[in-house]
C-alpha cells in the first residue's frame, strides 16, 4: 500500500501539487513512520515550501531511517550536507559498503559526498576501490586527479592530467590544473597543446576560458606577457559574461547588513562559552594568504585543519529559517536581527567541531566569512578570528588571474574587482569599529618576510605555546582543496609580492578606480 502512495505523491511534486503530495506522504508515515523515502520526499516538499528548518527535521528523520548507502541513501546523504547536518551525513556514511556499486554514477556520488564533507583521502579511497571492478570514466579518472592535487600527490595527478589531455579530453579545467603542476621538462609544448584544445572547445563557454586561462599561466611563465594579457582578458571577458556582476547589489547588502547586525547587537545577550575546541576563523579576500597561513598555523601539535567550510553560513539559515544557494542574500539580512546567536553557535559546534580530532583548536578557514564576522563573534565568543590583508593589485590581479568557477563573479572584470575591493574595505573596517579588538589583522607580506615573527604574534593571539612547525608549510601533509594547493606545498618565498608588475600599464585603471574610492 505504502508503495502506491509514494508513487501517487511523487507524480504529484513532479506536477508541482505540494500540499497534495503532503498530505499522502503524511498518511505514509503515521502507518510507517520509519519510511526513509517517505520522510526524503517531506524534506523536498518542505524545501519548496521554503521551510528549512522542517526540511532539517525530515532529513534527520530520513537518515534515521536508513540502512545503507543505496541509491536513496545517497540522494539522502546529500541533502543532509546541501541543509549543514553534517554529523548525520557521516553517520550514513559509516554505513558505506561500495562491494555492490557496479556503476559509475553512485561512486561519483559517494565520493563527491566525501569530498564536500572534505574527506578527501576518503574520496580517494572511493575511486582507487572502485578501480578494482569497473573502467573508470574519464570523468572518473579527472576527479581522482583533483582529488591527489589535494592529497599533495601532485606528480600522481598530472601523469592522469596528461594521459587525458593525450586524448583530447573536453573538460577545460583538466588543462588548467595541469598548467599550474606540470613539469615544462616533460611538455616541451604545452602552448601548442593548449591551442589545438582551444578549437575543440564549445566557444564562450567556461571550458574555453579554463583554457585560456592555461594560457595565461603558460604564456606568463615564459615571459611573453603582451600575449599572456590578451589570453587573460579574453578568459576573464568569457568568465564575466557568463556570471556578471552586480555591484550596486553588493553595496546594498553591506549597506543592509551593518543596521541588522547593529540591531542584533543591541539585544544580543552573551552566553556561558564552551572552552574547547576553539574554532579559528582565517578569513579576508581570496588568494591573500589565507590558505598559506592555515598550512603553518595547523602544524601546530594542538590545531587541526578543518578546510574551507561552509557550515558557519549554512547554521545563520537554519538560525534564521531562511533558505537560500548563497551566503547572504536580502530575505536572510533581513531575519539576522531575529536570530537566537547562542542557538547559532551551539548549531555551528555541533556540526563543525568533529573537525578538530581531539585536538584544542581547529581552523575553519573560509575567506567568504568576513561577511559574518560580526555575527561569529556573537555566536562564538570564544573564537579566534584571524584576518589576512594583502596589498591592493597584488590581491586583485591574483583574483583577476586566477579561475574560480561561479564562486567569486566580480573576480572577472578589473571593475567589479575594484568595486569589490572597496566593499570588502568598508565592511571589514566596520567591524573594527564595532567590535573593539575582536579578530587581528595579519598582513600578507609580514607573513612571507617574517614569518617567525608573524607566527608568534598569531600564535599569542591565539592563547598557543611555541611549535617551531609553524614556521614551515612544506611539513603540512593535510588535504588542501584550494587553487594554492600545489604552491603552499613549497618553501615560503616572496615571489608573488608585486607579481603584478609585468601588467602595471593594463592595471592602471584598477589602481586609479581604488585609489578614488579610498579617499
Amino acid at each position: 500500500m505504502s508503495s502506491k502512495k509514494l508513487r501517487r505523491a511523487i507524480d504529484y511534486l513532479e506536477k508541482g501539487a505540494v500540499d497534495p503530495a503532503r498530505h499522502v506522504l503524511e498518511s505514509v508515515i503515521q502507518q510507517e513512520p520509519n519510511n526513509a523515502q517517505a520522510h526524503y520526499l517531506l524534506c523536498g516538499v518542505a524545501l519548496a515550501k521554503q521551510d528549512l528548518r522542517s526540511a532539517c527535521r525530515h532529513a534527520l528523520d530520513a537518515a534515521s531511517a536508513q540502512h545503507g548507502l543505496d541509491e536513496l541513501g545517497l540522494d539522502i546523504v546529500h541533502v543532509l550536507i546541501r541543509l549543514g547536518e553534517c554529523q548525520a551525513a557521516r553517520s550514513l556514511l559509516g554505513q558505506n559498503d561500495t562491494d555492490h556499486f557496479n556503476s559509475a554514477l553512485p561512486i561519483a556520488r559517494l565520493a563527491s559526498a566525501y569530498q564536500l564533507l572534505h574527506m578527501h583521502h576518503d574520496a580517494l579511497k572511493v575511486i582507487s576501490k572502485a578501480q578494482a571492478f569497473i573502467q573508470l570514466t574519464p570523468d572518473q579518472l579527472y576527479y581522482s586527479a583533483i582529488q591527489m592535487n589535494f592529497c599533495g600527490q601532485i606528480a600522481e595527478s598530472v601523469k592522469i592530467l596528461a594521459s587525458l589531455a593525450d586524448t583530447g579530453y573536453g573538460v577545460g579545467r583538466a588543462y588548467l590544473i595541469l598548467a599550474r603542476s606540470y613539469n615544462p621538462d616533460d611538455y616541451p609544448d604545452f602552448l601548442g597543446l593548449l591551442a589545438k584544445r582551444l578549437i575543440t572547445m564549445p566557444p564562450a563557454s567556461e571550458h574555453a576560458a579554463a583554457i585560456l586561462f592555461a594560457q595565461f599561466h603558460e604564456l606568463h611563465r615564459l615571459g611573453r606577457h603582451q600575449n599572456a594579457w590578451r589570453a587573460l582578458c579574453a578568459a576573464n571577458t568569457i568568465m564575466h559574461r557568463l556570471l556578471g556582476y552586480d555591484a550596486a547589489r553588493e553595496q546594498r547588502i553591506v549597506t543592509s547588513l551593518k543596521t541588522s547586525f547593529a540591531e542584533l547587537a543591541r539585544v544580543h545577550r552573551p552566553a556561558p562559552v564552551k572552552a574547547s575546541p576553539v574554532p579559528i576563523f582565517i578569513v579576508g579576500l581570496p588568494r591573500s594568504g589565507t590558505t598559506l597561513l592555515e598550512r603553518l598555523l595547523t602544524n601546530h601539535s594542538d590545531v587541526a585543519s578543518a578546510g574551507e567550510l561552509t557550515d558557519f553560513g549554512k547554521q545563520l539559515r537554519w538560525a534564521a529559517n531562511r533558505l537560500g544557494a548563497s551566503l547572504l542574500d536580502e530575505p536572510l539580512i533581513e531575519a539576522i536581527a531575529q536570530i537566537d546567536c547562542t542557538a547559532l553557535g551551539q548549531r555551528y559546534m555541533q556540526q563543525a567541531s568533529w573537525h578538530a580530532r581531539n585536538k584544542g583548536c581547529f581552523v575553519d578557514k573560509q575567506p567568504a566569512n568576513f561577511w559574518l564576522l560580526g555575527l561569529i563573534r556573537l555566536a562564538l565568543p570564544q573564537a579566534k578570528i584571524i584576518h589576512l590583508r594583502r596589498a591592493p593589485l597584488d590581491v586583485c590581479f591574483s583574483n583577476y588571474k586566477a579561475m574560480f568557477g561561479d564562486s567569486y563573479e566580480y573576480s572577472y572584470d578589473l571593475a567589479s574587482l575594484a568595486a569589490h575591493y572597496v566593499h570588502h574595505c568598508d565592511l571589514m573596517n566596520y567591524w573594527r569599529r564595532s567590535l573593539q579588538g575582536a579578530f587581528l589583522d595579519v598582513d600578507y607580506e609580514d607573513l612571507v618576510r617574517d614569518t617567525a615573527g608573524s607566527m608568534r604574534r598569531i600564535l599569542d593571539y591565539c592563547q598557543l605555546p611555541l611549535d617551531p612547525a609553524c614556521l614551515d608549510a612544506t611539513r603540512n601533509a593535510a588535504p588542501v582543496a584550494t587553487l594554492s594547493s600545489s604552491q603552499v606545498r613549497k618553501p615560503i618565498h616572496t615571489q608573488s609580492i608585486e607579481e603584478w608588475q609585468p601588467y602595471a600599464s593594463e592595471l592602471s585603471g584598477l589602481r586609479l578606480a581604488i585609489e578614488q574610492a579610498r579617499h
